[in-house]
């Protein structure tokens, strides 16, 4: 395993152990992570604008769930094998930015 693989299975492992609605200290755990690595990575957020009970929420279309009800999502981007995925409380294993925005969506 090079070096790219194990800090990839270290950040699912970190990723893991969050469950949904910890999207922050999720993130928060993957940056310091990184820090501690020296790798480059970028904080990516969504927000709805909105924390009211309807209008806040944000479901992810990938598990047909609600994932937020504060409006706010967040997640790190990491380049792995010259890909950037997203990783976050939901999407252990990292998912293109693309789809990581594609599959949010918001009643609002």
């Amino acid at each position: 395993m090079n070096k790219e693989d194990i800090i990839y299975q270290q950040i699912i492992a970190i990723a893991s152990s969050y469950g949904i609605f910890d999207c922050i200290p999720c993130a928060r755990a993957i940056k310091e992570f990184l820090i501690r690595q020296s790798i480059h990575g970028k904080h990516i957020k969504i927000n709805t604008n909105s924390q009211d009970p309807i209008y806040g929420r944000i479901y992810d279309d990938s598990i047909g769930e609600l994932i937020a009800t504060t409006g706010h999502h967040e997640g790190v981007i990491i380049e792995i094998n010259n890909v950037e995925l997203v990783f976050d409380n939901i999407h252990h294993q990292g998912i293109t930015r693309l789809n990581w925005i594609q599959n949010l969506y918001s009643p609002k």
